[in-house]
C-alpha cells in the first residue's frame, strides 16, 4: 500500500512539474519566451530577423574611425524602461533620415543600479526599442545594428544622462569598401 502511495504521489508531482514548465519563460508555452505571444517569435507575420553584424564596424575602438559618433543626441529612458516616450520621437525621427540612407549603430545603455547582468539586458532592450521605432518608421532592417553596453560606459553626469542610447552612423567610404556580408 505505502509503495502505491508512493507512485501515485510521485506521478502526480512530476505531473505539476512538467505542465508548469510549459508555462515559464523559454518553456514553449504561450506566455514564455519560447511561445508564440513573444515580441519576438520568428512564426509572428511582423517579425523582422536581425541582420548579420558587419565586422569592422564599432562605436568605439577599432573600426570606429568609419562611424559618425551621436549624429542625433542620445535617446533617454525612465528609471528601469525600455520604452521610448513620446519626448524622444523626434531624435528617432531624425535618426530615421539618417538610417535610410546608411547603416547606424544603436548602443543601449544604463545606470549602476541593478547587477551586471540585469544592465546589459536593459541596455539591450532600450536598443531594440529604438529599432523598433525605426522599422515601424519604414528603416530598412539590414540598415540597424544594436548592441549594449550595459553600465560600463557611464557618462559621469548622473544617472539620468547614463539611461540612453547613443547612435553611430557609418560615414561615406572615401574609396571603395571590400564587400561586406549581404544583409
Amino acid at each position: 500500500m505505502n509503495s502505491r502511495l508512493v507512485v501515485s504521489l510521485a506521478a502526480l508531482f512530476l505531473s505539476l512539474v512538467l505542465t508548469q514548465c510549459a508555462s515559464r519563460p523559454g518553456g514553449g508555452g504561450a506566455g514564455g519566451w519560447g511561445g508564440s505571444g513573444g515580441a519576438y517569435d520568428p512564426n509572428n507575420p511582423g517579425f523582422q530577423e536581425l541582420p548579420q553584424r558587419q565586422e569592422g564596424i564599432s562605436l568605439y575602438g577599432p573600426g570606429s574611425e568609419n562611424v559618425q559618433l551621436n549624429p542625433v543626441a542620445p535617446v533617454y529612458f525612465a528609471f528601469d524602461s525600455a520604452v521610448v516616450s513620446p519626448n524622444e520621437m523626434s531624435k528617432v525621427q531624425s535618426l530615421a533620415e539618417i538610417a535610410r540612407q546608411t547603416l547606424i549603430i544603436i548602443a543601449g545603455h544604463t545606470d549602476s543600479t541593478g547587477t551586471f547582468e540585469y544592465n546589459r539586458g536593459l541596455g539591450e532592450r532600450r536598443a531594440l526599442a529604438v529599432r523598433e521605432e525605426l522599422l515601424r518608421m519604414g528603416v530598412p532592417v539590414g540598415n540597424i545594428q544594436t548592441i549594449s553596453y550595459g553600465e560600463d560606459m557611464l557618462t559621469g553626469q548622473g544617472d539620468s544622462y547614463d539611461r540612453r542610447a547613443e547612435f553611430g552612423a557609418l560615414k561615406a567610404p572615401s574609396a571603395p569598401m571590400a564587400p561586406g556580408p549581404a544583409f
